[in-house]
């Protein structure tokens, strides 16, 4: 088990000008949704399918309602959910009010031991193909 890489070409613009550089970019496969997910978990527990999926929208639905209230969500060896804002800065404190407020978010920050197992999984680059920055069906190469 490998996470898959792929390369891509992007374009840095510094002082006016382009520079093409390449970087080494996480190929995604296809999502995992909630029913498959809850499959797999069913399949290596005493958990029914259903009650995986019935207990993973509970999960989601407490979750909302108490970072909603401001607090911060530990999910065991998932992580933690923080409540987050993207606002507008202002000159004054006076100046800052809820319509300074541009964005409300979710902050996920993963448990130490849940990115060392990825770390050990590691990297494979999946192709010698070069792909633009917009896309990955581009081929360049």
């Amino acid at each position: 088990m490998a996470i898959n890489i792929i390369r891509k070409l992007l374009s840095i613009y510094n002082n006016g000008s382009a520079k093409e550089r390449y970087i080494a970019r996480v190929e995604l496969s296809r999502v995992i949704d909630i029913d498959e997910l809850a499959e797999r978990v069913g399949r290596g527990s005493t958990f029914t399918p259903a009650e995986v999926k019935g207990i993973l929208n509970e999960v989601a639905y407490y979750a909302t309602v108490l970072m909603a209230d401001g607090h911060p969500v530990d999910l065991g060896d998932l992580g933690r959910l923080y409540p987050s804002i993207e606002a507008k800065s202002c000159d004054t404190p006076k100046q800052v009010t809820e319509k300074t407020v541009k964005n409300i978010n979710v902050t996920y920050r993963p448990k130490k031991a849940m990115k060392q197992k990825l770390a050990k999984a590691g990297v494979k680059l999946r192709t010698k193909e070069v792909f633009a920055a917009s896309n990955h069906t581009k081929n360049l190469t």
